[in-house]
């Protein structure tokens, strides 16, 4: 009874098709009986190396009719894409895909083609440099920036093949064009430019800040921090800055408070009144002035030390 059902050619045999076939019987029951188990096997196995046979020769007629197709095509010179040599074939792009040796063939054929196609497409060079020239003045009159994407977009060509020209080159140059210089070339130049920046912020007193620096530079902050160097320099600028301008606060307000603690100082003497912290405090108006500012603190416990030893002589 399983023997008739291996050998159904419209059939996928496997065990839950034979299963099935056998009118509700489980697989795992199936697979029970040893000698059916080993008979399912050796079909499944030679069924598999007839598929894999078939699909060698199906690989094959594919390659065939594929490379008739193209020297079809490139005999006639004309343009073709992969979804023309499909149709050629009479397959889809997704079937083709399954052929891994067609597939090849399909992407390096049209690839090639598409190459030779822009090679014949592109202009001579002396109508290129004409409509260049052309393009160039045009852009001018209008008060525009010369770039090789506007020029190109008017001779109706692309950017990259249209640097490809050294006579278009020159125009460009001589219009004004500046060739973007390597990255390494460009990060030196910058590094400079922000030096100077950074120079001139602390000769004038200004705040050393990121924005400030690419505004001098004359370059946006965005792209000006790609550059790591650049960066670097820059926020190691800032922090320092920074640091230095608080250090300077800092300084600037425990002298003023020292000025004041003197005279209050002073004050409590004339007063005969006794030297403590928390009357200092008081008197000019700061809590803890002691722990945040150590030349007021120093002060402070001189005096009451004085103090302290004068009470004591008396």
């Amino acid at each position: 009874m399983v023997k008739g059902h291996l050998y159904c050619p419209s059939t996928s045999v496997n065990y839950a098709a034979i299963a099935r076939e056998m009118g509700g019987i489980t697989v795992r029951t199936l697979k029970a009986y040893p000698k059916v188990r080993m008979l399912v096997d050796e079909h499944l196995q030679a069924d598999h190396l007839y598929q894999l046979q078939q699909f060698a020769v199906r690989e094959e007629q594919l390659l065939y009719r594929m490379e008739a197709a193209i020297t079809e095509l490139e005999a006639l010179g004309k343009p073709f894409t992969q979804g023309e040599l499909c149709e050629m074939v009479g397959m889809s792009r997704s079937g083709l895909k399954r052929y891994p040796r067609v597939n090849a063939l399909l992407k390096q054929k049209a690839t090639r083609h598409h190459v030779f196609q822009r090679l014949r497409e592109q202009p001579e060079e002396e109508d290129l440099v004409q409509g260049v020239k052309e393009a160039i003045i045009d852009l001018t009159d209008r008060g525009e920036r010369i770039t090789p994407r506007k020029v190109a977009r008017k001779v109706k060509i692309s950017q990259e093949v249209l640097m490809q020209y050294p006579q278009v080159v020159l125009l460009l140059e001589q219009g004004g064009y500046k060739k973007r210089k390597p990255r390494s070339e460009r990060e030196e130049e910058l590094l400079g430019l922000v030096r100077e920046a950074i120079h001139a912020c602390k000769v004038n007193g200004q705040p050393i800040t990121k924005v400030r620096l690419s505004g001098m530079v004359g370059v946006e902050r965005a792209p000006l921090l790609r550059y790591p160097q650049v960066r670097a320099l820059m926020a190691q600028a800032v922090n320092e800055d920074k640091q230095q301008r608080q250090e300077r606060r800092f300084q600037a307000r425990e002298e003023e408070l020292t000025q004041q603690v003197v005279a209050a100082l002073q004050q409590l003497r004339d007063q005969n009144r006794p030297i403590t912290k928390r009357a200092i405090e008081k008197a000019v108006h700061v809590s803890n002035i002691c722990s945040s500012y150590p030349k007021v603190r120093v002060l402070i416990e001189s005096a009451i030390q004085v103090q302290h030893t004068t009470t004591e002589s008396a």
